[in-house]
């Protein structure tokens, strides 16, 4: 556990520099670096006590004031010139002062949230060690269950010791920065450099602009039924590359405690498409009801609006109704052709534009079984996609159907059981499902009926400490209708939901069958702003594989994935 802690320390090393300044101090030996930060500590206190700054239509106005006031204590452009070493010179006076600006709002923005999140961390200033114009400051930070060796190195600038440098159990900011920096520099240029770290900081700033644009809406209610956190949106798959930002959920409670409203703004930087800005909101006016709202819009092309509706308890508990719309389009879809065969070399990437509605109506035959049909219409377009690397889908594919797009309505009929304890993060229980679906296309260079057949039996088993969970995932699909049914209706295999560790649409034909065995382990349990998180690790192994026929290879060629967690 000390590799986890040390990665987060370093990350938050001005934060915590910042918090070590709120905390109560107990100083061993004060010079004037030591003398200095107390300077800071006395500033920092002024302004989060300010009556005049604490009402949340000055939050924008604090904020501003706060990083005033850490921008004297650091030398931002001391830093920035530490990270980039020998590249500095290189720079003109205006790239120069360009690069510092970023790093300053980057490095800021990042970390004011936590500021005012300050939750009486206490800090020990150990030892003062001066040489010339030079200093370093060592201090720990007691949480209450750990401690944290924390070093300020610091420089005399003109009358003024100033901070270049924080070092988090042995790891120092600056040259954490500077392993990155080399990185992209190796392959980029300076210019890319600083163009990454502008997105960066835009990527947060935009975060927090939307966390002052609710917090009125927050503070209607008491402020004892609502809270907000800034949490760290970091994601990668095979086909939509590296997403990295913030998501500041809101959270709201009715008067008895429980969960009644979410909305989430989230802000990312994707690595193929720029930044992505998205808000999602989710709202469960009483058990079994909830309605989810989200709208995003990236640099490029991407855009995405979609609503559903659920009610699981009609007429008291006799009926269920579900309901969605939306239209988005996904730059990063992948095709590599049909069949179990196809090549990694043959992937070509497209744009799905996407336009859908559905109805879905239920009947309970007893305790958690049920007999739904499902009404759905499926407009979509192939479009040509973000990946410039990649050829377009319908160059390499021309003669495949549904590479010209397609309009699909379809009827179905499931039966559904499930006695899992919960369906967002269960931990005992069984479901299962079976449907059959009537469907048509009703464009007319690619009309054609066809007809989907699919089972899934899903079991959990926990261990008696219900620490340890064994996960079993069946599943099996048949498209029916040949090579005439579009592409992105057959059955397929890949993505987070099926065959992971392969992106969605890796294998496509008319059979697809998957199986998967995952062991669920907590680790432990974690308090964030009053919020109850559970940390666990998953193990797991998929296996699958996609026919053209049921034939006597059923039973071999199967692809399969297997990763720690």
């Amino acid at each position: 556990m000390r590799k986890v802690r040390t990665v987060k320390m370093r990350e938050t090393a001005i934060a915590i520099l910042i918090l070590a300044m709120l905390g109560s101090v107990d100083v061993a030996s004060a010079g004037p670096p030591t003398e200095a930060l107390k300077t800071s500590i006395d500033e920092v206190l002024r302004v989060l006590e300010e009556p005049g700054l604490n009402k949340p239509e000055k939050k924008h106005e604090r904020r501003q004031v706060l990083v005033d006031v850490i921008s004297k204590r650091f030398n931002f452009e001391e830093m920035a010139k530490r990270t980039v070493g020998a590249e500095w010179a290189k720079r003109s006076p205006e790239e120069r002062r360009e690069f510092v600006e970023s790093f300053r709002t980057l490095l800021s923005n990042s970390y004011l949230g936590r500021i005012e999140n300050y939750s009486g961390e206490k800090a020990h200033y150990n030892k003062e060690i001066t040489d010339g114009e030079h200093a370093e400051v060592r201090t720990e930070i007691d949480t209450g269950q750990s401690t944290i060796p924390i070093d300020y190195k610091m420089e005399n600038a003109g009358g003024d010791w100033r901070v270049y440098d924080v070092v988090v159990e042995g790891t120092g900011l600056v040259s954490n920065y500077r392993e990155q920096f080399k990185r992209i520099l190796r392959k980029e240029s300076f210019e890319a450099l600083s163009k990454t770290i502008r997105e960066k900081a835009a990527v947060i700033r935009g975060i927090l602009v939307c966390v002052l644009a609710l917090s009125p809406l927050a503070t209607a209610q008491p402020a004892s039924d609502w809270s907000y956190f800034l949490i760290p949106a970091v994601s990668s798959s095979k086909n939509d590359g590296v997403d990295v930002g913030l998501i500041a959920p809101f959270i709201f409670n009715d008067t008895d405690g429980r969960i009644n409203k979410i909305i989430a703004p989230m802000y990312v930087h994707n690595e193929f498409l720029g930044s992505r800005e998205t808000l999602n909101f989710f709202m469960y006016p009483k058990r079994g009801v909830e309605m989810t709202l989200l709208a995003s819009y990236t640099d490029k092309i991407e855009r995405k609006f979609v609503g559903n509706y659920r009610n699981l308890y009609l007429a008291q508990g006799r009926y269920s109704l579900e309901a969605g719309a939306g239209f988005f389009k996904n730059a990063t879809a992948r095709f590599f052709g049909v069949g179990p065969t196809a090549p990694q070399a043959s992937e070509t990437n497209y744009t799905d534009r996407e336009l859908y509605g559905y109805v879905t109506g239920g009947i309970y035959l007893g305790p958690g079984t049920r007999v739904i049909l499902t009404e759905r219409l499926r407009n979509v377009e192939i479009q040509r996609g973000g990946i410039t690397s990649l050829p377009f889908t319908r160059a390499l594919f021309p003669g495949v159907r549904g590479t010209g797009g397609a309009t699909i309505s379809s009827h179905r009929v499931a039966l559904l059981s499930d006695t899992r304890d919960d369906t967002v993060s269960p931990t005992i229980g069984s479901y299962f499902s079976g449907y059959a679906e009537l469907a048509q296309s009703l464009t007319a260079d690619s009309a054609t009926a066809f007809s989907k057949y699919g089972v899934e039996y899903r079991k959990l088993i926990p261990d008696q400490t219900k620490r340890y969970t064994f996960a079993f995932r069946g599943k099996f699909e048949a498209t029916l209708g040949g090579d005439e049914v579009p592409f992105f209706e057959r059955s397929m295999l890949g993505g987070q939901n099926s065959l992971r560790g392969f992106g969605i649409g890796r294998f496509v034909d008319n059979y697809s069958l998957l199986f998967s065995l995952e062991e669920r382990i907590q680790l432990f349990h974690l308090r964030l702003f009053g919020t109850i998180a559970e940390i666990e690790t998953a193990p797991f192994l998929d296996v699958g594989k996609v026919m053209s026929d049921l034939g006597n290879r059923i039973l071999t060629h199967y692809e399969f994935k297997d990763f720690p967690f």
